[in-house]
Protein backbone atom coordinates (compact mmCIF):
# COMPACT_ATOMS: atom_id res chain seq x y z
CA UNK A 1 0.00 0.00 0.00
CA UNK A 2 1.05 3.52 -0.63
CA UNK A 3 0.35 6.20 1.95
CA UNK A 4 1.18 9.83 1.35
CA UNK A 5 1.62 11.99 4.44
CA UNK A 6 1.76 15.74 4.18
CA UNK A 7 1.26 18.22 6.98
CA UNK A 8 0.30 15.37 9.36
CA UNK A 9 -2.58 14.42 7.08
CA UNK A 10 -3.03 10.97 5.54
CA UNK A 11 -4.49 10.79 2.03
CA UNK A 12 -5.65 7.68 0.13
CA UNK A 13 -3.87 7.24 -3.19
CA UNK A 14 -5.02 4.71 -5.82
CA UNK A 15 -2.04 2.63 -6.98
CA UNK A 16 -1.33 -0.30 -9.28
CA UNK A 17 0.48 -2.94 -7.28
CA UNK A 18 3.22 -5.22 -8.57
CA UNK A 19 0.69 -8.07 -8.75
CA UNK A 20 -1.54 -5.95 -10.98
CA UNK A 21 -4.24 -5.39 -8.36
CA UNK A 22 -5.94 -2.07 -8.17
CA UNK A 23 -5.46 -1.10 -4.54
CA UNK A 24 -6.36 1.87 -2.41
CA UNK A 25 -4.03 2.94 0.33
CA UNK A 26 -5.72 2.77 3.70
CA UNK A 27 -5.98 6.13 5.42
CA UNK A 28 -6.31 6.43 9.17
CA UNK A 29 -9.78 5.99 10.67
CA UNK A 30 -10.23 9.71 11.34
CA UNK A 31 -9.83 10.53 7.63
CA UNK A 32 -12.36 7.86 6.57
CA UNK A 33 -11.76 4.93 4.26
CA UNK A 34 -13.21 3.59 1.01
CA UNK A 35 -16.83 2.55 1.33
CA UNK A 36 -19.03 0.07 -0.46
CA UNK A 37 -18.28 -3.28 -2.05
CA UNK A 38 -14.94 -3.52 -3.85
CA UNK A 39 -13.83 -6.13 -6.41
CA UNK A 40 -10.25 -7.07 -7.27
CA UNK A 41 -8.84 -9.53 -9.80
CA UNK A 42 -5.52 -11.38 -9.60
CA UNK A 43 -3.47 -14.36 -10.77
CA UNK A 44 -4.37 -13.85 -14.43
CA UNK A 45 -3.12 -16.34 -17.01
CA UNK A 46 -3.47 -15.84 -20.78
CA UNK A 47 -5.97 -18.36 -22.11
CA UNK A 48 -7.56 -19.23 -25.46
CA UNK A 49 -11.28 -19.84 -24.87
CA UNK A 50 -12.47 -22.35 -27.49
CA UNK A 51 -16.08 -22.30 -28.69
CA UNK A 52 -16.13 -26.12 -28.78
CA UNK A 53 -18.64 -28.26 -30.67
CA UNK A 54 -18.37 -27.85 -34.45
CA UNK A 55 -15.84 -25.06 -33.91
CA UNK A 56 -13.11 -27.45 -32.73
CA UNK A 57 -11.63 -30.31 -34.74
CA UNK A 58 -8.64 -32.62 -34.48
CA UNK A 59 -6.87 -35.14 -36.65
CA UNK A 60 -3.65 -36.97 -37.52
CA UNK A 61 -0.53 -35.61 -39.22
CA UNK A 62 -0.76 -34.61 -42.87
CA UNK A 63 -4.57 -34.29 -42.80
CA UNK A 64 -5.89 -30.75 -43.28
CA UNK A 65 -8.14 -29.61 -40.42
CA UNK A 66 -10.79 -27.02 -41.20
CA UNK A 67 -13.25 -24.96 -39.09
CA UNK A 68 -15.84 -22.53 -40.50
CA UNK A 69 -17.41 -19.68 -38.56
CA UNK A 70 -20.30 -17.42 -39.57
CA UNK A 71 -20.79 -13.76 -38.71
CA UNK A 72 -22.51 -13.52 -35.31
CA UNK A 73 -21.07 -16.70 -33.76
CA UNK A 74 -20.47 -16.12 -30.03
CA UNK A 75 -17.84 -17.50 -27.65
CA UNK A 76 -18.70 -17.13 -23.96
CA UNK A 77 -16.59 -17.12 -20.80
CA UNK A 78 -17.68 -18.01 -17.28
CA UNK A 79 -17.46 -16.38 -13.85
CA UNK A 80 -18.29 -18.35 -10.71
CA UNK A 81 -18.08 -17.53 -7.03
CA UNK A 82 -18.80 -18.34 -3.43
CA UNK A 83 -21.34 -15.50 -3.06
CA UNK A 84 -23.64 -13.35 -5.19
CA UNK A 85 -21.49 -10.94 -7.19
CA UNK A 86 -21.52 -8.12 -9.71
CA UNK A 87 -20.39 -9.50 -13.08
CA UNK A 88 -19.88 -6.01 -14.52
CA UNK A 89 -17.70 -4.98 -11.54
CA UNK A 90 -15.54 -8.10 -11.88
CA UNK A 91 -15.09 -7.54 -15.65
CA UNK A 92 -14.24 -3.86 -15.01
CA UNK A 93 -11.62 -4.91 -12.45
CA UNK A 94 -10.18 -7.46 -14.92
CA UNK A 95 -9.96 -4.75 -17.60
CA UNK A 96 -8.14 -2.42 -15.19
CA UNK A 97 -5.81 -5.19 -13.99
CA UNK A 98 -4.96 -7.08 -17.19
CA UNK A 99 -5.80 -4.63 -20.00
CA UNK A 100 -7.86 -5.09 -23.12
CA UNK A 101 -11.63 -4.91 -22.97
CA UNK A 102 -13.19 -7.72 -20.95
CA UNK A 103 -16.70 -8.97 -21.67
CA UNK A 104 -18.46 -12.21 -20.82
CA UNK A 105 -18.69 -12.97 -24.55
CA UNK A 106 -17.19 -11.95 -27.89
CA UNK A 107 -18.86 -12.24 -31.27
CA UNK A 108 -17.39 -13.01 -34.69
CA UNK A 109 -17.84 -10.04 -37.01
CA UNK A 110 -17.02 -12.00 -40.19
CA UNK A 111 -17.76 -15.30 -41.89
CA UNK A 112 -14.46 -17.14 -42.27
CA UNK A 113 -12.75 -20.51 -42.45
CA UNK A 114 -9.51 -21.53 -40.80
CA UNK A 115 -7.41 -24.51 -41.84
CA UNK A 116 -4.17 -26.13 -40.73
CA UNK A 117 -2.28 -29.34 -41.47
CA UNK A 118 -0.33 -30.82 -38.55
CA UNK A 119 3.11 -31.99 -39.71
CA UNK A 120 3.55 -34.76 -37.12
CA UNK A 121 1.54 -36.53 -34.45
CA UNK A 122 -2.02 -35.40 -33.82
CA UNK A 123 -3.22 -31.81 -33.99
CA UNK A 124 -6.23 -29.62 -33.25
CA UNK A 125 -7.74 -26.44 -34.70
CA UNK A 126 -10.32 -24.34 -32.86
CA UNK A 127 -12.17 -21.03 -33.15
CA UNK A 128 -12.67 -18.97 -30.00
CA UNK A 129 -11.40 -15.84 -28.27
CA UNK A 130 -8.27 -14.86 -26.39
CA UNK A 131 -8.63 -13.81 -22.78
CA UNK A 132 -7.60 -14.67 -19.26
CA UNK A 133 -8.33 -17.15 -16.51
CA UNK A 134 -8.22 -15.26 -13.19
CA UNK A 135 -9.25 -15.18 -9.54
CA UNK A 136 -11.48 -12.47 -8.11
CA UNK A 137 -12.12 -11.19 -4.59
CA UNK A 138 -15.04 -9.24 -3.13
CA UNK A 139 -14.90 -7.23 0.07
CA UNK A 140 -15.08 -3.93 1.88
CA UNK A 141 -13.23 -1.91 4.50
CA UNK A 142 -14.47 -1.84 8.08
CA UNK A 143 -14.54 1.30 10.26
CA UNK A 144 -10.85 0.84 11.09
CA UNK A 145 -9.99 0.64 7.38
CA UNK A 146 -9.14 -3.07 7.53
CA UNK A 147 -9.95 -5.17 4.45
CA UNK A 148 -12.75 -7.70 5.04
CA UNK A 149 -13.04 -10.29 2.27
CA UNK A 150 -16.65 -11.42 1.82
CA UNK A 151 -16.36 -13.62 -1.24
CA UNK A 152 -14.17 -14.94 -4.01
CA UNK A 153 -14.27 -16.93 -7.21
CA UNK A 154 -12.77 -17.64 -10.59
CA UNK A 155 -13.35 -16.31 -14.05
CA UNK A 156 -12.49 -17.07 -17.65
CA UNK A 157 -13.34 -14.18 -19.90
CA UNK A 158 -12.34 -12.93 -23.35
CA UNK A 159 -10.62 -9.56 -23.57
CA UNK A 160 -9.32 -9.48 -27.14
CA UNK A 161 -10.72 -10.47 -30.52
CA UNK A 162 -11.98 -13.81 -31.76
CA UNK A 163 -9.95 -16.05 -34.04
CA UNK A 164 -8.37 -19.44 -34.60
CA UNK A 165 -5.80 -21.27 -32.51
CA UNK A 166 -4.04 -24.56 -33.17
CA UNK A 167 -1.71 -27.00 -31.50
CA UNK A 168 -0.59 -30.57 -31.10
CA UNK A 169 -2.58 -33.09 -29.06
CA UNK A 170 -6.27 -33.96 -29.08
CA UNK A 171 -7.77 -30.54 -28.34
CA UNK A 172 -7.17 -27.14 -26.82
CA UNK A 173 -5.71 -27.31 -23.30
CA UNK A 174 -8.02 -26.70 -20.37
CA UNK A 175 -7.88 -23.50 -18.36
CA UNK A 176 -4.65 -22.85 -16.44
CA UNK A 177 -4.66 -23.12 -12.67
CA UNK A 178 -4.90 -19.63 -11.18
Amino acid sequence: MTILRRLAMTVAIPVLSAAGLVAVAAPDASAGCPTGTIYTTSDGQHYFIPKGGNYTTNGPAEVTLSVSVTNGTIVTGTVTGSVSFSLSAILASATATFGGSFAISKTSSVTTTGSWTPETGHGWLAWGAWGYAFDWQQGHYDGGCHWIQTGSGEGIAPNVSTGFDKGYGYGPPGPPAT
